[in-house]
């Protein structure tokens, strides 16, 4: 049973299944907690990630895992996904792959162009990372307005722009290029810096500051 090897041997000594079951904590029918958590977990490729992008809805209807069960898996998911979230915000970025880093898990899988900025302090640490646009498979379109009234709302010193592609292909087109201008020159008025533009696609990633196109 997990709930003994856990007790016996500590949290370390689990495996995803097994502290899935535990969430679980029942089954159905001849179906254990067990064998229910490994058969979701065989549904998403067994990716922790991937569990965490299903819904309520796929979970009770393509899961099978009942409304209890699902609510338990989701709160936790969040959880994680919250604690998360407070480490990042205190990190001190100080390198462009560090930024990739953070940044690729969170477009990793999305299938529709979005933008992200990552707001930092005066020290490069983290304040904030926000999508501030989302569009189709092949374009979004971003106001350098609504990044720059969140910036000052957060007197953030710093931005790093990062938006997906996902045709696969990292390599920036003619309109990013332009639209990585247009928001240097406008943060420039309010003597806010742009350290990069992180373009991802898959877990590749394209720096504008790496290739100085800043």
């Amino acid at each position: 049973m997990p709930a003994i090897k856990m007790e016996n041997k500590g949290v370390d000594a689990l495996t995803n299944t097994e502290l899935l079951a535990i969430l679980i904590s029942s089954g159905y029918g001849d179906v254990s907690a067990n064998a229910l958590a490994q058969r979701v977990l065989e549904k998403v490729g067994w990716s922790l990630e991937q569990l965490s992008h299903l819904k309520y809805e796929e979970l009770v209807v393509l899961m099978g895992v009942g409304c209890e069960n699902a609510k338990k898996i989701i709160a936790a998911l969040e959880i994680g996904r919250r604690r998360q979230e407070e480490i990042v915000e205190r990190t001190q970025i100080t390198t462009s792959r560090q930024a990739a880093e953070i940044m690729i898990p969170k477009m990793q899988n999305v299938v529709n162009e979005e933008f992200w900025v990552m707001y930092l302090n005066y020290s490069n640490r983290i304040v904030a990372i926000k999508k501030v646009s989302s569009g189709g498979v092949s374009s979004t379109i971003v106001d350098p307005k609504i990044i720059l009234k969140e910036a000052l709302l957060m007197l953030a010193s710093g931005l790093i722009l990062c938006h997906n592609h996902p045709s696969g292909c990292v390599v920036p087109s003619d309109d990013d290029i332009q639209v990585t201008k247009k928001i240097v020159a406008a943060s420039q008025m309010l003597d806010i810096r742009v350290l990069d533009h992180l373009v991802v696609s898959g877990s590749r990633y394209f720096s504008f500051s790496n290739a100085r196109m800043m």
